[in-house]
């Protein structure tokens, strides 16, 4: 604790056209790296541009700001590059937030590009993060990469999520390799717990989450799904996502009449993810080009063996025991497949539990972020680069590039003189600091002491012991809020003045004739001053609960303690524990009891179609004289006699979830 307490604190400025609502891995990078920093002791803000109504500035947990500039997406999420219309919303921002250091991220987006240009401009220190693998070849990545050149010559330090993805930016970019570090992403080991539960009994289910497009291997795919299914009549795939090559998937299932065997999710929410995987035994991924793979890492902590190309940085994020890696080919992952799927028979991969534990130590947000802080102490120990110097490491880019980006470089310079002549920063406001209020609100006194939080003890307590004033407070209903519209709308009752809200109370509960509507009353509004309090902390009256995690946890428990018993609660010390508690296990237990039904149902048709090919073999069989078709129908008889005993212990099964379900 002296050492971080010790240790230089950064105002840091994380720039990138890919931010939430969006989702994606750029996106929660951004999100868990800027939390982490927020809790060593470092400012952080965030600018993005705006995604539909949502513009302005936004606050987020642990009072992480988010700067949603007004520019619209140009394609796929990035901003138009317009490159100079952006430096006067940068300037004001890096000016009244003290930014010491801007962080870029992702090589695709415009606004982060135009950032660091402005950023180096006004003589800050500039930071970039690459999360993509490039090629050399084509036409688009010749031009991507000679603007990475541009935006990378003058840069003080560069982050890379792999070793191969390290080789790849140097070589793109033409930079020292020692001005590069490798910090891998990470993964929240709390939201992605392996759980048995939800595999299917007697299947093994291999899942593929990606975008169905061609980078992602899916023509791949589409040769792997026939020569599986035909291999192994105990296999079924799960394909979550969205994509063009969705369209030769689904006419490969049909022209093989996989269609029961292989089931499409569509587009996932990233909350949902989790819920697919552990549903799988193996998860598979056949991407042409990854820089590290996050969603391989999510899969191994969900427990499940993991089966990939040997592509880019995917070799270097797990061990050799919890990954097979293939050469980006269908016979190469179908071998790969036939491997596993023997392990995973002979039950001797990795246990879930264990993987688990493994990931969760491997890969945590709190060691990128420890990592990332020693970047941000040496950028800020170098020297300072002058325009000058700037100017020939332009020149250096090229015969004609070279000299075009010395002249970008120069009218920048020129519009910041302009604008600091216009709007001078002596006049500029200097945004408030947070942690101060921030301070206030995780003080535990003043949490207890506030006005602002009445919990009505008297009440709560009065709730948590009476079963009576509980249940009346449950079938309170339609029939005493009707009573109190209609008392209100004659003009029965005053407004409720906070002055004489006790007086407005008597008012209320004789107009109405009910006896406990003060006790009511009194518990309605201690929720809706939790839920109140909560909803003030944030700008806005509809606040993005994809962050508000931590603020969540503590407002659900707060209510929770008003109706659950003390030792129901007790083991709920973090949102893991309280997303696991199951006060009635019903829901689970119908769910299970849905997808049994369907198994149940699937199996019923296999096993007709089965003695209906065998009855077809016998008559041809019959009148032909021909043997083999006699063996034919007998071996379809076996299975549909196998088919029988799996039947007979799903019905079991569902017979043991009804009887849970009566008791």
């Amino acid at each position: 604790m002296a050492a971080q307490s010790d240790r230089e604190k950064h105002n840091i400025c994380m720039v990138s056209d890919f931010f939430y609502p969006n989702m994606g891995g750029v996106e929660s990078h951004i999100y868990q790296l800027a939390q982490c920093l927020i809790q060593r002791g470092h400012k952080v803000v965030v600018v993005t541009h705006a995604y539909g109504d949502r513009s302005g500035i936004r606050y987020l947990t642990n009072y992480l700001k988010v700067y949603y500039l007004p520019f619209g997406p140009f394609h796929n999420q990035s901003s138009l590059p317009t490159l100079y219309t952006t430096i006067p919303l940068m300037r004001c921002v890096f000016l009244r937030e003290k930014i010491t250091i801007v962080h870029g991220h992702s090589a695709f987006s415009t606004l982060c590009h135009d950032a660091l240009l402005h950023a180096r401009t006004m003589g800050l220190r500039t930071l970039f993060t690459d999360h993509s693998l490039f090629g050399f070849a084509d036409a688009s990545s010749i031009i991507t990469n000679k603007f990475l050149q541009f935006s990378l010559a003058d840069i003080y330090h560069v982050i890379c999520v792999s070793h191969t993805s390290k080789e790849n930016t140097v070589l793109r970019a033409s930079m020292k390799p020692e001005m590069v570090s490798v910090i891998p992403n990470a993964v929240d080991a709390n939201v992605f717990a392996p759980d048995v539960s939800k595999k299917i009994p007697g299947k093994i289910t291999i899942v593929v989450v990606s975008r169905l497009v061609y980078r992602k291997g899916m023509d791949l795919l589409a040769g792997i799904l026939p020569i599986m299914c035909a291999n192994h009549s105990d296999v079924q795939f799960i394909i979550g996502g969205e994509g063009p090559k969705k369209a030769l998937l689904e006419d490969v299932c049909e022209q093989c009449k996989l269609q029961e065997r292989v089931q499409f999710l569509g587009k996932l929410k990233h909350e949902k993810v989790r819920d697919v995987l552990t549903q799988g035994d193996i998860f598979l991924n056949t991407s042409l080009t990854e820089a590290f793979c996050i969603a391989i890492v999510e899969a191994a902590s969900c427990g499940l063996q993991v089966v990939s190309t040997r592509v880019g940085g995917v070799p270097e994020v797990l061990p050799d025991d919890m990954i097979k890696l293939a050469e980006p080919s269908v016979k190469s992952l179908v071998a790969a497949l036939e491997s596993a799927l023997q392990a995973a028979r002979n039950n001797t991969i990795v246990p879930p539990n264990t993987a688990h534990e493994r990931i969760r130590t491997m890969y945590t947000w709190q060691n990128v972020a420890r990592r990332t802080e020693r970047v941000y102490d040496l950028v800020s120990a170098a020297p300072h680069v002058s325009f000058e110097e700037r100017l020939k490491r332009l020149y250096h880019c090229g015969r004609v590039a070279g000299k075009i980006f010395c002249v970008l470089a120069v009218i920048d310079l020129f519009l910041l003189w302009l604008l600091e002549w216009l709007f001078p920063r002596k006049n500029m406001d200097i945004a408030p600091s947070c942690k101060e209020q921030q301070d206030k609100w995780n003080s535990k006194d003043e949490i207890i002491t506030s006005d602002e939080r009445v919990l009505i003890p008297v009440y709560e307590r009065l709730v948590n012991k009476s079963t009576l004033v509980f249940s009346a407070m449950h079938s309170m209903g339609e029939a005493a809020l009707q009573s109190h519209m209609v008392s209100k709308k004659h003009k029965k009752l005053p407004w409720p003045v906070w002055t004489n809200y006790v007086r407005y109370l008597h008012k209320t509960h004789t107009s109405c004739g009910d006896a406990l509507f003060e006790v009511k009353a009194k518990i309605f509004l201690s929720i809706a001053n939790e839920v109140a309090h909560f909803l003030n902390r944030y700008q806005t009256n509809m606040p993005m609960l994809l962050f508000l995690a931590t603020d969540m946890f503590q407002l659900i428990f707060n209510l929770l303690e008003r109706f659950v018993k003390e030792e129901a609660l007790a083991e709920v010390i973090s949102t893991a524990k309280l997303v696991q508690l199951d006060l009635t296990k019903r829901k689970a237990t119908l769910e299970e009891l849905d997808n049994l039904k369907e198994v149940k149902k699937r199996t019923k048709a296999n096993i007709e179609a089965l003695l209906k090919s065998a009855d077809q073999f016998a008559e041809e069989a019959e009148s032909t004289g021909k043997v083999t078709l006699i063996s034919k129908s007998n071996a379809m008889r076996r299975s549909a006699k196998e088919k029988e005993g799996e039947l007979k212990s799903i019905e079991e099964a569902i017979d043991k979830k009804l009887e849970a379900l009566k008791n």
